[in-house]
């Protein structure tokens, strides 16, 4: 996780939870919220929400109850609070739409630079952020902007540029819509140049 924002999104999620006079959250009620969604994502549920706090088995179903409540240690109530209140952001982004997320992607990438040493080839690729919400051009506060590829798995979300190792297929660095270098060489090339400017005067290609 990016520990330089950790300090930023809990004062601005917790500002949302005073406004809403809920409890305020710590370091720990945090990765567990985190947690609880990538265990979503790892044992998928049909169903609503609640379906992943339930403690007996429904009706007709053979699958166990998921019960997060005694597994995690989080209510299902605490954990739509965080949900509701959840923001990395004070919203005022002036000329950048991304800048919410800006800080979380430059921690990524300079994580990433830290502790991935990648081998002789280098690939340049984009990936994608699923997302489900709404769109900016219908409300103000959401997604700059969609990209819809329907051949993707997950095809509706941002689309990420990104450098990986051509060896092993892990991923260096993601990097947003930037206008670095797009006005001397247009915006393909633009693109490499971003991704691959850690590794100048390496021997990579």
């Amino acid at each position: 996780y990016p520990m330089q924002t950790l300090t930023d999104t809990l004062v601005c999620t917790n500002a949302n939870q005073s406004r809403q006079r809920n409890k305020h959250i710590k370091e720990g009620d945090w990765f567990c919220w985190i947690g609880l969604r990538l265990a979503m994502a790892v044992e998928p549920r049909s169903g609503q929400l609640r379906t992943y706090w339930d403690t007996e088995g429904r009706e007709g179903f053979v699958d166990t109850p998921a019960n997060f409540g005694q597994r995690f240690g989080m209510t299902r109530h605490c954990f739509e609070e965080i949900l509701y209140c959840m923001s990395i952001s004070d919203g005022h982004n002036g000329s950048d739409p991304w800048k919410p997320i800006r800080p979380i992607i430059d921690e990524f990438n300079a994580r990433r630079q830290r502790v991935v040493s990648p081998g002789n080839i280098l690939c340049v690729d984009e990936c994608m952020s699923a997302w489900k919400g709404r769109e900016a051009k219908y409300h103000h506060d959401r997604l700059p902007h969609k990209t819809k590829i329907t051949r993707k798995p997950e095809g509706k979300g941002t689309e990420l540029k990104s450098i990986a190792d051509g060896e092993s297929g892990v991923e260096g660095q993601a990097r947003q819509r930037s206008k670095q270098y797009a006005r001397e060489y247009g915006e393909g090339t633009a693109v490499v140049l971003r991704l691959a400017k850690p590794y100048d005067g390496t021997g990579r290609t």
